[in-house]
């Protein structure tokens, strides 16, 4: 007469060694995920900013190589203009329902900046609020549009460094038309300082801190820019005063901790 074997089964301490295992793989795994995860929202966010240029492509080529000229007027900012571009004809007219979170206005918002605005500014991670209506993640470098009575006669904003035209702007590789930003638009500057907090920037609206509303460490000590010849790229905090963002503009070495 023959006996069935014993079934042998996991002593606890083969038990505790397997899962010690899978957590030690889950914990090598965690970080190439996340990384992979931060690769693809960032490659997102480069596909918003080349859209959004081609909205204001298309704008220029409609208003004479002009972009949208700067006002403060309810539903008269860029992104209120370049939303019909985008798909959105109504947008202008009511500005203050999310639709940053809904096609086709989504590409107003980093994938890396989700979170519901809190005030006005933004932060590295929160899209930011205008009080003219609308929500998104990226700013407009100022320099470019045509510019605003109310600043006629403000030193912060000389003339002669406003470029007259969209389409006639020379080194275009080197002029930032959008990026990752705090608040809506801006004027940087070289003699701009580099902000405390790299996860809030600067939410001063004065000469001297204008570069940090761009200086968000929103992907890894970077922020994305799209140029005005339509290239696209991960800008390191520091290059950002690298970078021609008026026609006087001089570059200058600027150290980011």
């Amino acid at each position: 007469m023959t006996r069935d074997p014993i079934t042998r089964g996991f002593t606890l301490v083969e038990m505790l060694l397997v899962i010690s295992l899978i957590a030690l793989l889950i914990a090598l795994l965690l970080p190439a995920l996340q990384k992979s995860k931060s690769s693809a929202r960032a490659a997102v966010c480069l596909v918003n900013l080349r859209q959004l240029h081609t909205a204001q492509q298309l704008y220029a080529d409609e208003y004479f190589g002009k972009v949208k000229p700067l006002s403060h007027a309810l539903g008269g900012y860029w992104h209120h203009a370049l939303a019909r571009y985008l798909g959105d004809s109504n947008y202008h007219l009511n500005p203050n329902q999310g639709q940053w979170k809904q096609e086709p206005l989504k590409v107003f918002a980093c994938p890396e900046a989700l979170n519901d605005p809190v005030g006005g500014f933004g932060t590295a991670d929160r899209v930011w609020h205008w009080g003219g209506g609308g929500q998104g993640g990226y700013g407009a470098n100022l320099w470019l549009f045509t510019r605003y009575n109310e600043y006629d006669f403000d030193f912060r904003f000389p003339r002669k460094h406003f470029f007259s035209s969209f389409m006639d702007v020379d080194r275009t590789s080197s002029v930032p038309l959008f990026g990752d930003s705090n608040w809506v638009g801006s004027w940087p500057d070289s003699v701009d300082t580099v902000p405390p907090s790299l996860h809030l920037g600067w939410a001063v609206h004065e000469i001297g801190y204008f570069m940090g509303r761009f200086s968000i460490t929103r992907h890894d000590r970077s922020v994305q820019l799209v140029f005005v010849d339509s290239s696209a790229r991960r800008v390191p905090l520091a290059e950002l005063w690298q970078q021609r963002w008026h026609r006087g503009f001089a570059p200058v070495e600027k150290t980011v901790p």
